[in-house]
């Protein structure tokens, strides 16, 4: 069910209390405006948020990261961010 929010976050009702987060997102993926959106939600809400946007690139680009060069720096920026939380 696409309207659980367990899946769709950006249907919350409410955004407050919730931790920081990474949103990583591809240029050309039709989730790209959902993804702006929740960004934005999560900072009006007082959560730290970093957006990400990697031009040139496709939904599941970093599962293709041994050949999709910024596939692996996204990975890499993931796990970087992961260490610091």
């Amino acid at each position: 069910d696409y309207r659980d929010i367990r899946l769709s976050p950006i249907l919350a009702e409410s955004f407050d209390g919730l931790p920081a987060a990474l949103i990583i997102m591809p240029e050309y993926d039709p989730l790209r405006d959902e993804g702006e959106d929740y960004a934005a939600r999560l900072e009006d809400a007082g959560v730290a948020v970093e957006y990400r946007l990697y031009p040139g690139v496709v939904h599941g680009f970093m599962s293709q990261s041994g050949v999709v060069g910024v596939g692996l720096e996204a990975l890499n920026d993931a796990a970087t961010y992961l260490r610091r939380a």
